[in-house]
């Protein structure tokens, strides 16, 4: 009513166009509506009103040269499935920036994690291919993401195994062959977030290799899928870091014969439950020892995402587990016994090599075995057998949202 108080909740048309951002006479910008944050900025809902039918898009507002660096690398590696796709780029007044995007609906691959817990393999395979086939991409296309954790793989709408890596700040370029190989050359920055940085990048200032970076950081985040938790707060000790007991005591398990899932369960006196194939997988990405660490063309031809059998990732056996006997003619050593306390998982001699659907089963089939005794023996869930995957540890690491650093004197 005239001269009434004004109405509550509902902002005046003034308000409006204050909340939105006309950037390029193409993207409007909703201020008001914060898809997400980073070190490199800050990311909005936007319209991109350039074709026939209005499309939702994400707008990632920064500083102009460090979003203008991440639009290079974003074109480079354009045209994968699983690599979030750059619509355009457009600098403002004042040297900000905005990069616009394609937008996931699906959320973080984060808080699948932090909501739902450690993830059965099944799951966590279909997860694990899509980053590592993205990851491979980029190589291919000479470019290091640098940055790989949860809070960077968005997932997509309603297809909830289909992914998109995101957030190149930190990416960078590496020479090819002309082959197509990655010609070695030493970068010198330390980069990255610290839960996911290689040991080597501790010490960037001594030269490292790019490529096994993110070789690194795809091994702890699959770890953390399926363990629920993340292994270290940092491979360091240096710093801040000089109390992180975790990377000591994993850095002396290693070193004492120890595979690295079991290094790292063994920091609170429990077994490793992942199947020994999945085991075998983080074991060879979380080599301490970048030239001894697992390539990406590795883990696409690794047994626990193909289901068939191949050389190049090496694993001690798990702790508590006997190792496997002698073997006979016609027998692999994914057909012997593995024994613990609680059960045994057995798969049948064969003399003929499995097709890929029958390897598949029977992996399926010695996972399931894992996660019903995980749940009998006081795991998640419980309740006659129902398939859930163990509950981290008793004192293990909490996972929480991190930024990416720049290492140096502040940093560490």
């Amino acid at each position: 009513a005239p001269g009434g108080p004004p109405a509550l909740g509902l902002p005046s048309s003034t308000q409006m166009m204050c909340l939105a951002e006309l950037i390029g006479e193409r993207f409007e910008v909703r201020l008001d509506r914060t898809l997400g944050t980073g070190g490199f900025g800050t990311v909005f809902f936007a319209l991109d009103r350039s074709a026939s039918q209005t499309l939702s898009v994400a707008a990632k507002r920064g500083s102009a040269a460090e979003l203008r660096a991440e639009a290079r690398m974003l074109e480079q590696v354009a045209g994968h499935p699983s690599v979030i796709g750059l619509i355009a780029f457009e600098e403002v007044p004042g040297g900000t920036a905005f990069l616009f995007l394609e937008i996931c609906s699906g959320g973080e691959l984060f808080e699948r994690v932090t909501d739902g817990g450690p993830m059965q393999e099944r799951v966590a395979r279909s997860f694990a291919e899509s980053i590592a086939e993205a990851l491979r991409h980029c190589l291919s296309r000479g470019v290091v993401h640098r940055d790989v954790k949860l809070e960077n793989v968005m997932i997509v709408g309603e297809d909830h195994r289909s992914i998109k890596l995101i957030d190149f700040g930190f990416a960078c370029e590496v020479p090819l062959t002309p082959d197509g190989g990655v010609a070695p050359a030493l970068r010198y920055d330390g980069v990255g977030t610290p839960t996911y940085m290689a040991p080597e990048l501790w010490s960037a200032s001594s030269g490292y290799l790019a490529p096994p970076v993110d070789c690194w950081a795809y091994g702890v985040l699959v770890f953390t899928l399926l363990s629920g938790f993340p292994p270290f707060e940092a491979a360091s000790t240096a710093g801040r870091y000089a109390g992180n007991w975790r990377w000591s005591r994993f850095v002396q398990g290693v070193a004492g014969g120890a595979s690295a899932c079991d290094a790292l369960y063994g920091m609170y006196n429990r077994p490793c439950p992942f199947s020994p194939r999945a085991r075998q997988y983080c074991d060879g990405l979380l080599a301490i020892d970048a030239d001894g660490r697992a390539t990406l063309a590795q883990c696409l031809h690794h047994p626990w995402l193909t289901s068939q059998p191949a050389a190049g990732l090496t694993s001690q056996p798990a702790a508590g587990l006997t190792p496997p006997p002698e073997q006979s003619s016609g027998e692999s050593s994914d057909d012997l016994v593995y024994r613990t306390a609680s059960a045994e998982l057995r798969r049948p001699p064969s003399a003929t090599t499995a097709s890929p659907v029958e390897a598949a089963v029977e992996a399926a089939e010695d996972e399931e075995v894992l996660y019903r005794t995980a749940s009998a023996e006081g795991g998640r869930g419980g309740g006659g057998g129902r398939l859930a995957a163990p509950a981290p540890p008793d004192g293990a690491l909490r996972l929480v949202r991190q930024n990416g650093v720049v290492l140096g004197a502040a940093a560490l």
